[in-house]
């Protein structure tokens, strides 16, 4: 009966596995497409674009991360930390570079700032060192500890509340780009047009922006309740990393729908 739970069990690992491995790799082909098309259309010229490519590139790295991750921590607890703090450096990466692009939209709808490229480097540097950093103490305590199974239990934990902090923080800022968004449509810009011009054009390039925060909060939030109505631990992990997975083919997806946008306005 054991060895026929086991067997099960590894069954439905290797299926979840091979699953999470095929979306990692159409998320990979959807985002090669991406940065073919972010080059072929010169939109990197653009902070507004490269914003957006750093979105794609970032899941197209966490999905690929996943891939081989999952795949390593079948044999070692070794292995499995080092999955783990891969897989924690690139996943607070990709919810910062959001937490940017989000900060971007708000400037811009708030306060009809377009964010100077001169901050790009701080996105950028602030995206990966303190990730980085995070990581590397993980690790560090990992070695210290002798592979104490511990630490990899400290590290899930600290992996979803800095996740948890960058995704609250998103949440905010989101409802308050709505909020005024909606407000300033109720009232426009009557005594001043040449503003409600400028503020309509900028509006056309930058909040469609906003599809990539809303599509990840609402992804993670469907993941977390779908994990929360399950008590089974295999269920919760399959729901887990199969929804991170089509999160990072989506942000791909949208990235080929923001282009679709840009075209069609340039016609």
């Amino acid at each position: 009966s054991n060895e026929c739970d086991q067997a099960l069990r590894f069954s439905q690992v290797e299926w979840r596995t091979c699953l999470s491995v095929a979306l990692g790799a159409a998320s990979l082909l959807i985002s090669c497409v991406d940065v073919g098309a972010f080059f072929a259309m010169k939109l990197h010229r653009k902070m507004t674009y490269r914003l957006a490519i750093y979105q794609v590139v970032s899941s197209m790295v966490l999905g690929a991360t996943m891939s081989t991750g999952f795949l390593l921590m079948q044999y070692s607890t070794l292995n499995k930390v080092m999955a783990y703090a891969c897989f924690f450096f690139v996943t607070v990466t990709k919810y910062t570079f959001t937490m940017w692009l989000t900060v971007h939209v708000f400037a811009a709808v708030v306060f009809y700032k377009n964010i100077s490229p001169r901050w790009e480097p701080l996105y950028a540097t602030s995206a990966i060192l303190i990730p980085l950093a995070m990581t590397l103490a993980y690790t560090a305590a990992f070695l210290v500890e002798d592979c104490s199974h511990n630490v990899v239990l400290v590290g899930f934990h600290v992996l979803w509340y800095a996740t948890l902090a960058l995704l609250l923080l998103n949440v905010a800022l989101v409802v308050l780009i709505v909020i005024v968004l909606l407000y300033r449509m109720h009232r426009p810009f009557h005594r001043r047009p040449l503003l409600a011009r400028h503020y309509g054009l900028a509006l056309r390039e930058v909040v469609p922006l906003l599809g990539y925060p809303v599509v990840t909060l609402v992804t993670i939030a469907a993941i977390v309740i779908t994990m929360q109505a399950n008590t089974n631990a295999f269920l919760r992990d399959t729901f887990y990393e199969i929804g991170l997975q089509i999160l990072n083919a989506m942000s791909g997806i949208l990235f080929m729908a923001h282009i679709a946008v840009v075209v069609r306005a340039a016609k």
